[in-house]
C-alpha cells in the first residue's frame, strides 16, 4: 500500500514562491502543527502573514519561531520589517538592530533602518545606514535612491544628483530619479519663497474648496515644505475642484481619508461636514503628528480618529452608512480597494488618485472592479500656469511649478459614485 508523502517545509516555500498565498497559508498551518518545534516552518508561516499583509499574525509565527531559536536570522530580520510595516518603528528599530547583530554583513538590516530613521527624519542615522547597506551592495538601486533623497532633504541637492546619476547609470528608466534629478537651482529658488511664505503671522488657503484652512509651518525637511506654497494658493490638485463641488454638497456620515498626509482633506471636510465622522489614516508617523497638529489648529481634533496603516477589514469596518473615501497611497489602492475583499465599498463614493505610472494595470483593474456597482468619472491631471499663483504669491516660475508636482508623468484620478445614488454626478 503506498503511503502519502509527509509533508516538507520545502513544500511550504514552493507553493509560497509560486504566489499561491492561500494554499501556502494552509500549507503552513498543517506543517507546524505536525512540526511544532521546527523554527523555520513557524519562520514561513510568519513570511507568508505578512505576504498576505496579516501583519499581527506574522509577528505571532516569527516569535514562536525565536522561541525556538532565538538567533534565527531570517525570523529577526522579518520581524522587524513586520514592526516598521505596522509603524511600529521602536521595536522595529529593535528587531532590525538584532538582525544586524547577528549577521552584520547583510545588506536588509541597514537598508530597512535606513528607511524607518528616513521616515523619521533622523537624516544623519538614516544617511549612515544606508551608507552600511551600500558598502555590502554598491549598485542597490533602492538604496542608491534613498541616499539620494537623504541628501536632498539636507539640502545637499548637488550631493542628491550623485546618488541619483547612479541610480540611473544602473536603470536608465528610474521615473523617480529621472524626475528629480538636476533640481538644485529651482530648489533653492523655491528654498527663499517657502522661506517668505513662513515669515507670515497666518497661514491659509486662500481660494479653492478648502478656502480659509488654516497650516501649520513645515521645516525644510518635511514633505509639506516644497508643497506649501502650491497649497496655500489653493492650487493643490485643483483638477479635482469640480469633483469637490459635487462631494461637498452631499451629506455624508463619514470621510475616509487613506494616504491622509498632513491633514488637507481630513481637515478640510472636517470643516466642511460639521457633523462627519472623520477618520484619517497614514503610515508615516510624522505625517500622522501633523495631521494632529492641523486638526488642533482648526479646531476639530476631537472629530478626527486618525491612525495608521488602513487594511482591507479596518476599511470595511469604517465605510458604513453614506460614506466617501477618498485615497492617495502611491500605487497601493490596487491591492487595496478590491471589494471582493472590502464588500461595503460597493455602496461607497470614492475618489482615488490612481498610480499608472508605478503600475500600469492599476487603471483597468480599479475600473472592472467598480464599473458594475459605480458611475466611474476619470479625471486627468493639468499643467499649471504660474498665472494662477497671481494675487496670492509672486516670483513662481513653470520650473518650480513641476519640481511642486512632483510629477513623473500625467496622473488622474476616479471619481466613483454608486449606481442608483439619490444625487446624480454631473
Amino acid at each position: 500500500m503506498l503511503q502519502a508523502n509527509k509533508l516538507s517545509v520545502s513544500d511550504v516555500q514552493n507553493c509560497r514562491m509560486t504566489g499561491d498565498l492561500y494554499r501556502a497559508r494552509a500549507l503552513a498551518s498543517t506543517y507546524c502543527l505536525e512540526n511544532e518545534n521546527d523554527a523555520v516552518g513557524w519562520y514561513e508561516a510568519g513570511l507568508i502573514e505578512r505576504l498576505s499583509n496579516n501583519l499581527p499574525q506574522a509577528v505571532k509565527y516569527h516569535a514562536a519561531a525565536l522561541k525556538i531559536n532565538p538567533n534565527f536570522f531570517g525570523a529577526v530580520l522579518d520581524l522587524g520589517i513586520c514592526r516598521r510595516e505596522m509603524a511600529d518603528y521602536p521595536a522595529a528599530i529593535a528587531a532590525l538592530s538584532a538582525a544586524s547583530r547577528i549577521d552584520a554583513t547583510h545588506f536588509a538590516p541597514s537598508y530597512y533602518l535606513g528607511m524607518i530613521y528616513l521616515s523619521l527624519r533622523d537624516l544623519k542615522h538614516a544617511i549612515n545606514y544606508f551608507s552600511q547597506a551600500l558598502a555590502v551592495e554598491p549598485n542597490s538601486i533602492d538604496a542608491l535612491f534613498m541616499a539620494g533623497l537623504c541628501a536632498r532633504y539636507d539640502r545637499n541637492y548637488d550631493g542628491a544628483d550623485k546618488f541619483f546619476r547612479k541610480v540611473l547609470k544602473i536603470q536608465p528608466d528610474h521615473l523617480m530619479a529621472k524626475g528629480l534629478i538636476g533640481q538644485a537651482t529651482v530648489l533653492k529658488q523655491l528654498e527663499v519663497i517657502t522661506d517668505q511664505i513662513l515669515e507670515s503671522k497666518v497661514l491659509d488657503v486662500k481660494r479653492g474648496p478648502f478656502k480659509g484652512l488654516h497650516y501649520i509651518r513645515p521645516t525644510v525637511t518635511d514633505n509639506l515644505y516644497f508643497n506649501l506654497a502650491q497649497k496655500l494658493a489653493g492650487l493643490h490638485e485643483c483638477e479635482l475642484w469640480l469633483a469637490f463641488d459635487y462631494l461637498l454638497r452631499q451629506n455624508y456620515s463619514t470621510v475616509i481619508n487613506i494616504g491622509c498626509a498632513e491633514g488637507f482633506y481630513a481637515v478640510g471636510f472636517a470643516l466642511r461636514f460639521p457633523s462627519a465622522s472623520i477618520l484619517a489614516y497614514d503610515i508615516e508617523p510624522l505625517e500622522r503628528e501633523h495631521c494632529v497638529e492641523m486638526a488642533t489648529l482648526n479646531g476639530v481634533v476631537d472629530r478626527i480618529k486618525i491612525s495608521g496603516r488602513c487594511g482591507q477589514s479596518e476599511l470595511n469596518e469604517a465605510v458604513v452608512g453614506n460614506s466617501l473615501v477618498i485615497c492617495d497611497i502611491e500605487g497601493g489602492e490596487k491591492e487595496l480597494l478590491d471589494p471582493g475583499c472590502v464588500p461595503n465599498l460597493k455602496k461607497t463614493t470614492l475618489l482615488v488618485e490612481l498610480h499608472d505610472l508605478y503600475d500600469p494595470t492599476i487603471t483597468p483593474t480599479i475600473i472592472n472592479r467598480f464599473q458594475n456597482t459605480h458611475e466611474i468619472c476619470l479625471i486627468g491631471s493639468v499643467d499649471k500656469s504660474p498665472a494662477r499663483f497671481d494675487g496670492v504669491l509672486s516670483g513662481i516660475t513653470l520650473e518650480m511649478l513641476r519640481v511642486i508636482e512632483g510629477r513623473d508623468a500625467p496622473m488622474h484620478w476616479a471619481l466613483m459614485v454608486p449606481l442608483g445614488s439619490d444625487a446624480v454626478l454631473v
